[in-house]
């Protein structure tokens, strides 16, 4: 009789096992590994709060340089059935009170509507560039714009009309102000332009007629990255403001054609 189960039994013989790794080995390895946990956990303790609140500014930085409303969206108006209509959304409309009913008739307060995009409200909160007005007013311009020079900036241009009495101008620092930021980065957070303070006497008076002013959300030029346009009505008249974004950082709006109050 042959023995067939003996080539079987020479390869089972022929089979090696890898010697296990001595014991110091696993050691070196297990304490490597809670080192590497150790340095990622003091990492994201030292540092994670910060680079949240750094990745939370840039998200909101790049929706505001991105911003995009509708040439026909509505950011102020002060018609009083329009203005309750928009108040009535809620969301990023805000009332801006006025009283222009001139001495001896008791002003009675009207709420305009003011439009603050999400956006701004939250990059402001976020990346604390200036305090908030006691009023804020709306937001008529939100989006990137470059100087001639080439300056990449955040620009933001905020209406605020006297709640008293009115004029259909637009004064640097008297019913509109700006904010023109170089953006953050991950080093760097955003940098505003170093404020111009303005001396100045405005001669405002009570309105013969409600101008019923109503201003549309500003819109970005395509041809021209410094240029910047915002449609707006006074006294049933319609208007467009060119904005300008010069090489020191600074924001110019020029009427078109005035209104005037007939």
């Amino acid at each position: 009789m042959s023995d067939k189960s003996a080539p079987h039994s020479s390869a089972s013989a022929a089979l090696d096992y890898a010697p296990a790794p001595p014991r110091g080995r696993k050691r070196v390895i297990r304490t490597a590994a809670l080192l590497l946990v150790f340095v990622l956990a003091y990492a994201g303790y030292r540092w994670g709060p910060a680079a949240w609140h750094t990745s939370r500014v840039l998200y909101w930085q790049r929706q505001c340089l991105n911003y995009r409303p509708g040439a026909n969206d509505i950011v102020y108006e002060e018609e009083p059935l329009a203005a309750k209509t928009l108040l009535a959304r809620g969301a990023d409309y805000t009332a801006y009170p006025l009283a222009r009913q001139p001495p001896p008739a008791a002003p009675t307060p009207v709420n305009a509507a003011a439009f603050i995009p999400a956006c701004w409200t939250r990059f402001q909160t976020l990346s604390i560039t200036s305090p908030a007005m006691p009023t804020p007013g709306a937001v008529v311009f939100l989006h990137e714009r470059v100087s001639p020079a080439g300056n990449r900036r955040l620009v933001m241009v905020r209406y605020f009309p006297e709640p008293h009495t009115f004029t259909s101008g637009f004064i640097n620092g008297y019913n509109f102000d700006f904010e023109v930021l170089t953006p953050a980065t991950w080093r760097t957070p955003p940098r505003a332009a170093a404020p111009r303070y303005y001396l100045f006497d405005v001669l405002s008076g009570w309105p013969r007629h409600p101008p019923l002013v109503r201003m549309y959300a500003g819109q970005a030029d395509a041809h021209d990255p410094s240029h910047f346009t915002i449609r707006y009505q006074m006294w049933g008249q319609e208007d467009v403001l060119d904005g300008k974004l010069d090489d020191h950082d600074q924001i110019t709006l020029t009427p078109r054609h005035p209104p005037q109050d007939k």
